[in-house]
């Protein structure tokens, strides 16, 4: 079985939304690979979508990685990134949580009006 589970119906956007998302993604994979969920024989990430009228949520969550026991004390580059990506560029609101005994949770909505296809 596989260590990332994708689910979401299909979804149209444009060049520009794809390439910060898929920035974003590889940021995030990256981060799991190295210190997540991805680092772990056992770790998974589970990314999901759902549209809403006028949104596009994304959720991503990690578990089974290395334990946490408390969120990190500052941001580093890479989560800079994905925040200026996905918020300044395609106007989204991003969350992070860092899940005691679960791994990290991001949670994403993006205006639909910003990701045309």
């Amino acid at each position: 079985e596989g260590r990332v589970r994708l689910s979401g119906p299909a979804v149209e956007i444009g060049p520009a939304a794809a390439a910060a998302l898929a920035l974003a993604l590889h940021e995030l994979a990256t981060n799991a690979a190295r210190h997540g969920a991805l680092s772990q024989p056992q770790g998974l990430v589970e990314i999901g979508w759902e549209t809403l009228p006028g949104l596009l949520r994304l959720r991503w969550a990690e578990s089974g990685g290395p334990a946490l026991e408390e969120a990190p004390v500052r941001q580093g580059f890479g989560t800079t990134l994905v925040r200026q990506t996905l918020c300044g560029q395609l106007g989204g609101q991003l969350q992070l949580e860092w899940r005691r005994g679960q791994g990290l949770l991001v949670q994403i909505e993006l205006p639909a009006e910003r990701l045309p296809g």
